[in-house]
């Protein structure tokens, strides 16, 4: 089935620093934030710790395909542009050389989409159960009460930070923290590291079995904390410990 882009402008008004704003979605899927000329300096001002600006929150929900974070009139359009990016997908695998294309991609493809969805719930929920700390704040954990979601990415990837949490258009519910990490390989994962239950090992998400060693060792991809509380991927060696539980070690 073809989805075919919007016919006309599709315009909304957000309350964005105690003003309503108009924002603007055109048929070739451009945003038009009509109150910001100069979205590069706010941007710049909200990395330094400036408040949020709610228009600039919107365009970036957009360009992570967050819908819960995007204004409702502008979501079944959000919805739209997946359907044809994923069309588009499907009709170059089908016309091209499968191995042009990445492991992660064509792993999805030959998975149902239910047992894709399934294993993307299942290392959310298994995310929850990690002890990271929020970069900006060390003394809280990120998990329990904040949003966590794994996807499928081309290579591994885990980050951290915080973001608006919006009912509606224009309400508020204050600044809630995020964990997200990409899994290259979810087969692989699927296989080495979920059925083998060192998924999360002291705390630390592990995304890759690299190498067996000798006796109960093993060389993984592991989500790491570095000192000034950043998220990073890193090989770390997992070792069995006299009472049957795994424990990870960092490299010096």
């Amino acid at each position: 089935m073809k989805h075919q882009r919007p016919s006309a402008t599709i315009t909304t008004k957000v309350r964005c620093s105690g003003h309503l704003h108009a924002i603007s979605l055109r048929p070739g899927g451009r945003f038009v934030l009509a109150d910001h000329p100069d979205t590069s300096a706010e941007r710049a001002f909200q990395s330094l710790g400036g408040q949020p600006v709610r228009c600039l929150e919107i365009l970036r929900a957009w360009r992570e395909q967050t819908p819960a974070r995007l204004p409702a009139p502008l979501r079944p359009a959000l919805r739209q542009a997946s359907l044809r990016r994923q069309a588009r997908a499907e009709a170059k695998a089908r016309s091209g050389d499968p191995l042009l294309f990445p492991r992660y991609s064509r792993d999805s493809k030959r998975r149902p989409v239910w047992r894709v969805n399934e294993l993307a719930r299942e290392a959310s929920d298994l995310l929850r159960s990690c002890t990271y700390r929020q970069p900006w704040r060390s003394a809280g954990l990120i998990g329990a009460g904040h949003c966590v979601s794994a996807e499928f990415s081309p290579e591994h990837q885990i980050r951290a930070g915080v973001a608006p949490l919006w009912v509606g258009s224009d309400v508020s519910l204050g600044m809630v923290a995020y964990l997200k990490i990409g899994l290259a390989r979810p087969r692989k994962w699927d296989r080495e590291v979920r059925q083998a239950g060192i998924a999360v090992i002291d705390g630390r998400f592990i995304f890759e079995v690299l190498e067996r060693l000798p006796g109960d060792g093993l060389k993984v991809l592991a989500g790491r904390q570095l000192p000034d509380y950043t998220l990073a991927i890193s090989e770390a060696y997992l070792s069995k410990a006299q009472d049957g539980n795994w424990h990870i070690r960092w490299p010096s």
